[in-house]
């Protein structure tokens, strides 16, 4: 601030919007979103006012880090996006890094990996700070999709570079690692990580990032029913918040707090937090965070409400399969079958067709096709009453009503190589038998 403010009564407009912009980024890693929305806004202009595109796009692409931290995802991933637009030189400017990080929390998880796989390739990443962040970010990403073997990959490119602290960019490498590690199955080594994450994050000030390294320690406590840790990361978010007054912050606090809270016991007093937090984070467009709310409002729910319960537990399974989190994904669905009958229909909905039996793929093949059940019967070597009941399962499967639907939809489903796509009720069904086949 104060160089910024020297340069500006000298004249020194490059050095001015070098200070503002730097005074910028550290206000919004603090947590402090209008002093940094404030002196962004100042070195923005200014580089806009004086032609310097590069430090143009270089306001937008922190500009999205800064927002996504924020609760502001919207603007964040347009802030991102903005960067490309204003100058060619914007991948040097961080500008994939950043707009991938937004992408992530937004849950588009597949962009994001293209982006950093596009700054991977443009830089080496040996011996790059900045680019070495980005592989750090890569690994979280390719987690999150199920790709360990290239999270693994960037992980090590990352650690070739961090040989020390730097910004909160280092703190990235442990932090993916102990994600990593969790999804594996090691859960105390992953305690260990994102614990000396986020102790560092809070040594040097960096509230704006803390709350999203708090959410998934407390994640990974409450799995290993590790008590204290989640209680104490729901003391520390629910500081956090406090402080910087941030919505993401605030979400996050409910998020953790529910958490916590149900890790007590007290399944009752989860449920208005974890809806509250879901709430938030849906609007604002943080998907997997708003995944991980459904989540736990759906576990919060199963002793008292059981079809809430399944109803928020298979939003979130559908969020996370919308995102391509396989592994979320498989854990929800893991916990949805064991719910009874209406867990396990839930559990298939979200599968969709992946979750008929060959058998019942056979079945959804033929009469696809416009055979009748009994045609299917003789086919399969199986009674009408049988292929009904396959036909049930299959429509509940695939969250149709009707024959004549699954006809038109076959395509969709993958259940038809026609060439008319499956569009039109073949000659072979008459109009009573693609009518009146519903109740089959």
């Amino acid at each position: 601030r104060e160089v910024y403010g020297r340069a500006r009564r000298e004249g020194r407009d490059h050095s001015a919007i070098q200070a503002a912009g730097t005074a910028a980024y550290t206000e919004g890693l603090r947590g402090r979103d209008a002093a940094a929305d404030e002196l962004m806004a100042a070195s923005r202009d200014l580089a806009v006012e004086t032609g310097n595109g590069y430090r143009v796009a270089w306001a937008h692409a922190q500009g999205a880090l800064l927002l996504s931290l924020d609760g502001r995802l919207g603007d964040a991933v347009a802030s991102g996006e903005a960067a490309f637009d204003v100058d060619p030189a914007a991948p040097d400017a961080l500008a994939h890094e950043d707009l991938a990080h937004a992408l992530w929390l937004a849950g588009r998880l597949a962009e994001a990996a293209d982006l950093l796989e596009r700054s991977a390739v443009r830089r080496p990443v040996l011996g790059s700070r900045r680019r070495a962040w980005g592989a750090a970010l890569a690994a979280r990403v390719h987690t999150e999709l199920g790709q360990r073997g290239r999270a693994r990959s960037n992980l090590e490119k990352a650690a070739a570079t961090f040989d020390d602290d730097f910004l909160t960019w280092s703190s990235w490498l442990p932090w993916s690692e102990g994600w990593l590690a969790f999804v594996e199955g090691d859960s105390p080594h992953a305690l260990g990580l994102l614990d000396t994450v986020a102790g560092r994050l809070r040594a040097i000030g960096a509230l704006g990032y803390e709350p999203l390294v708090l959410a998934d320690l407390a994640t990974i406590a409450a799995d290993a029913d590790d008590r204290g840790r989640c209680d104490d990361a729901a003391g520390r978010a629910r500081e956090v918040a406090t402080t910087t007054g941030t919505e993401l912050a605030a979400w996050i606090a409910d998020l953790v707090g529910a958490r916590a809270v149900l890790g007590r016991g007290a399944a009752d007093e989860a449920v208005e937090p974890a809806v509250r937090a879901l709430a938030g984070l849906d609007a604002a467009g943080y998907r997997l965070l708003a995944a991980d709310a459904a989540e736990l409002a759906g576990r919060a729910l199963v002793d008292h409400d059981r079809q809430r319960a399944v109803a928020h537990l298979q939003r979130a399974a559908e969020e996370h399969e919308g995102c391509g989190a396989a592994w979320r994904r498989d854990r929800v669905l893991s916990l949805l079958t064991g719910l009874g009958a209406r867990g396990r229909r839930a559990a298939a909905e979200v599968q969709g067709p992946a979750s008929l039996t060959p058998r019942e793929r056979e079945v959804a093949e033929l009469t696809a096709r416009g055979h009748t059940a009994r045609d299917v019967g003789e086919v399969l070597f199986i009674g009408k009453r049988t292929v009904e009941t396959h036909l049930a399962n299959i429509y509940a499967k695939l969250g149709i009503g009707s024959k004549r639907e699954l006809i038109r939809r076959a395509a969709e489903f993958g259940l038809s190589d026609r060439g008319d796509g499956g569009g039109s009720v073949p000659d072979s069904v008459s109009r009573t038998e693609a009518g009146d086949d519903d109740r089959s």
